[in-house]
């Protein structure tokens, strides 16, 4: 376990590192010489900012990274080396672009804080004005380094939630299995957006060179490695996400306390606690939707402090010799001003476009994000914010920004759309169907879709808002809420307010399902903290020296709770497995499979797939639903007979065939052998059955799946 949590946490810091440098040649790219977001250049020393320069560079990164997988998935070349010299090539340009000297974090762009968090100086100027000492900077630095290692621990334990082994990581195992993006219509939503799918692969593929060669008599699935580390690139978004939060806190309150509590509390809410660890897309979804609401906040601007704007004002360019402007944006090399607006819509655009291409529910979120960003662009040109060019027009500033930041969206998050619709004619597949025609899917299986997402909730009364927060576990929230009657509240984080609501009431009103609420994580979680922390300093009017070093304890002290628990699930995995209903019946499967080959129809035990080594059929949904499986439109079903069963399994080219007692009644084990079936494995939950005709030499069934 050790050696496996130790590759897994340096497999992370390598990532991340790589896509801080990729995506700071993009910032650079978008921003022009000096990148400025937030309302505050990052050469101003100050450590939001330049929290905020690594955040959205990370973000940018990982946007970059996903798409050199998906051109190699499409390509066919999907596979760890072309992976890793495509990752190298990625370095290189990079490189080139920026050089490797000028974009350090500390002390970069010919700060006056020259040592940045990790110089000479003793104290450096804050964003707001306020010293920082570098005691407190090093404590708010070791609470993200423990947040990072609990992303790290909360990995390490078996798959099986729901979602992660029905269909997140079945379609990540297909890619790396066949090299390539290719159709796996089995599995529920085969034309999904997949940004996460695709560093889920990555993961598998990391972690297989981790994995003992299989052998003719090790034809069981292990876990380990490969599960470790996909699950690692479905978390690592919350840390991601906590670094924007510190910065953020720091820029708009001028205290790291509330953002790292923040990042804190992103742990323990309903809809991220009861997935955590797990292979779902919706942290990267959350990140990618934090990432963009924070660029269209920076839109805006704050007022800086005199001490940092006058920095800001006369700051030389080292290699140019050039000043940079005290407007938004920079001076590139060439001289050429870049439009601030422009650049923060357009960033906005990219990322809101890498959650559009994680989930349909980044299309709603970014569909009103554009919405704020022409009110945004409408804001600063007519002069009603510090930053504002009053001599530019507010309709063609906006008409700018809205061009700028569609663009960004659809280069971001088009593809996945693009490729559905070559493949089915619908570019939103299944959601699309009734515009668009049916593929896969039928009528019925989209009917009852949406009879299941419209169970979740209490209604849609305005006055049971708090109530659906509950039931979600995101009763935190309700800080985050009642932070609009605030006074006095910078524009920025009028427009993140405006952005959580606008979404909160989307989620309320279509569907209550906790984990839709993913685009408003951060948002949430940020602007809760925003309110107690604006109430703490009307009540308290001081402030608490020691709160980094108590927030630092606490983060401490949850990370190793969570470690022990889930390590303590890593040791006990075979353990952990057998709850999962049909895990013991798929490992007898795996135990068949040279004898009755690769493929099974199943009913019942949809939430397993991933633990069998081959083609799974069945579901409730799709080619292999379960209602023509059964022949019947409600289940639970009675037994068809055997000629009819027999078919299936030939229409499907399968030669097993896995049914769950609690939806077939007649699973009587000698009527069925009476019948002509060859009884391979039985349990409390279901039974592992092959056509006599198929029968071959029995085979043992090891006592021990533990990997070795």
């Amino acid at each position: 376990m050790l050696t496996v949590f130790l590759a897994a946490t340096v497999l992370a810091a390598i990532f991340l590192a790589h896509c801080a440098f990729v995506g700071g040649a993009v910032l650079r790219g978008v921003f022009g010489r000096t990148p400025r977001v937030n309302g505050a250049y990052f050469s101003a020393g100050g450590t939001g900012d330049q929290a905020l320069h690594v955040f959205y560079g990370i973000c940018l990164g990982m946007v970059v990274n996903t798409a050199a997988l998906f051109v190699l998935g499409m390509a066919g070349l999907l596979a760890l080396p072309a992976v890793v010299l495509t990752g190298l090539a990625l370095l290189l340009v990079a490189a080139l672009t920026q050089g490797v000297a000028g974009h350090r974090i500390g002390g970069s762009y010919g700060s006056s804080c020259s040592g940045g968090v990790t110089g000479q100086n003793s104290r450096c100027p804050s964003d707001s004005g306020v010293p920082v000492g570098r005691t407190e900077t090093w404590l708010q630095l070791a609470t993200l380094g423990v947040i990072f290692l609990l992303c790290v621990a909360v990995s390490m334990h078996p798959p099986g939630h729901w979602d992660d082994t029905m269909y997140q990581l079945p379609l990540a195992r297909h890619y790396v299995e066949h090299q390539a993006i290719v159709l796996h219509e089995y599995v529920r939503f085969p034309l999904f957006p997949q940004n996460m799918n695709l560093l889920f692969a990555l993961g598998l593929m990391l972690g297989d060179t981790f994995s003992p060669v299989a052998t003719h008599a090790d034809e069981l699935w292990r876990f380990g490695a490969p599960e470790v580390f996909a699950q690692l690139f479905a978390t690592l978004p919350l840390f991601v996400i906590a670094l924007g939060m510190w910065g953020a806190s720091l820029r708009y309150m001028n205290s790291d306390v509330p953002g790292l509590l923040a990042a804190l509390t992103l742990f323990m809410i309903g809809p991220v606690k009861s997935t955590l660890g797990f292979a779902y897309v919706d942290n990267g979804l959350a990140m990618y939707c934090w990432a963009a609401a924070l660029a269209v906040a920076g839109m805006v601007g704050v007022r800086a402090s005199l001490t940092s704007r006058q920095q800001a004002s006369v700051l030389p360019d080292k290699e140019s010799g050039a000043t940079e402007s005290s407007a938004w944006g920079g001076v590139g090399k060439s001289g050429a001003e870049v439009d601030p607006i422009v650049a923060a819509a357009l960033l906005a655009g990219l990322l809101a476009g890498a959650a559009c291409g994680t989930k349909y529910f980044g299309v709603v979120f970014s569909t009103w994000l554009g919405v704020l960003v022409i009110v945004a662009a409408w804001l600063a040109a007519q002069g009603n914010t510090p930053d504002a060019d009053s001599g530019r027009s507010p309709i063609v500033a906006a008409l700018k920004a809205a061009v700028a930041y569609a663009f960004g969206v659809l280069l971001v998050g088009s593809a996945w759309y693009i490729r559905s619709y070559v493949i089915s004619g619908d570019p939103a597949h299944p959601a699309g169907a009734s515009i668009f025609g049916f593929f896969l899917w039928n009528e019925g299986d989209l009917a009852f879709q949406y009879a299941e997402q419209g169970g979740y909730g209490v209604g849609v009364n305005p006055f049971k808002l708090p109530a659906a927060l509950y039931e979600a576990g995101a009763l935190l929230w309700l800080p985050a809420i009642a932070s609009v009657f605030l006074k006095r509240v910078p524009a920025p984080v009028r427009l993140l307010q405006a952005a959580f609501l606008g979404y909160l009431a989307f989620w309320f009103v279509v569907s209550q399902v906790p984990r839709y609420l993913g685009p408003a994580y951060g948002l949430g979680g940020f602007l809760t903290f925003y309110a107690l922390y604006r109430v703490w300093q009307f009540a308290v009017k001081r402030r608490f020296v020691w709160a980094p070093a108590l927030v630092l304890v606490i983060a401490t002290a949850y990370t190793v709770d969570r470690g022990i628990k889930y390590g303590s699930e890593y040791l006990r995995a075979e353990e952990v497995l057998a709850t999962n209903s049909g895990y013991a019946l798929y490992q007898h499967a795996n135990a068949y499979r040279e004898e009755y080959g690769d493929r099974l129809v199943q009913v019942g035990f949809e939430n397993g797939v991933y633990f069998f080594r081959g083609t799974v059929i069945g579901d409730w949904f799709g080619p292999g639903r379960y209602r023509d499986i059964l022949g019947c439109e409600a289940l639970p079903c009675r037994l068809p007979n055997p000629a009819e069963l027999e078919a299936v399994l030939k229409q499907h080219k399968a030669g097993m065939l896995l049914l769950n007692r609690q939806h077939v009644l007649n699973l009587d084990e000698v009527q069925l052998q009476a019948a002509g079936w060859q009884m391979l494995a039985a349990t409390e939950h279901g039974v592992l059955l092959a056509p006599s005709e198929i029968k071959s030499d029995s085979v043992e069934i090891p006592a021990s799946t533990e990997r070795r």
